[in-house]
């Protein structure tokens, strides 16, 4: 539906405009609608499991990270009405972040850091990523 109304406005557009600059207005358009800059999933951890969301690979991750190599703020968002941890495995060193029921944590990741939702029953979680030029916590 958004790219049938994207390509009748560019349609329309290009009538007017110089196809470089329609091509300008179809990026643009888009990068305003997908909200440049961040990346979105909804998981569901069932009781007793672990779910690695991001920094082994592709077809390995259960998450995109679109700053995956960089460092960035996983916004971890519980859904459910239990309580869970978000685990940060990087090199030698773990940290656990509790995200309790209906509460919203950001938890910083560097560029080669693991992130990991340990749940003792089954749990939801939204987890959005967001660049960030520095990592803190």
């Amino acid at each position: 539906m958004l790219i049938n109304r994207l390509i009748h406005l560019t349609s329309k557009l290009g009538k007017h405009l110089e196809p470089l600059t329609c091509l300008t207005a179809i990026i643009w358009i888009s990068l305003s609608v997908t909200g440049c800059g961040s990346s979105e999933d909804i998981f569901e951890v069932g009781a007793g499991q672990s779910m690695l969301l991001t920094g082994k690979g592709p077809g390995q991750d259960a998450a995109i990270n679109p700053f995956a190599g960089n460092p960035c703020v996983a916004i971890i968002e519980n859904l459910s009405n239990a309580d869970f941890k978000a685990r940060v495995v990087h090199l030698e060193e773990t940290k656990i972040f509790p995200v309790k029921e209906g509460q919203t944590v950001k938890v910083p990741l560097e560029a080669k850091s693991q992130l990991l939702l340990d749940a003792l029953d089954t749990s939801k979680a939204r987890v959005k990523f967001e660049k960030s030029a520095v990592v803190t916590e």
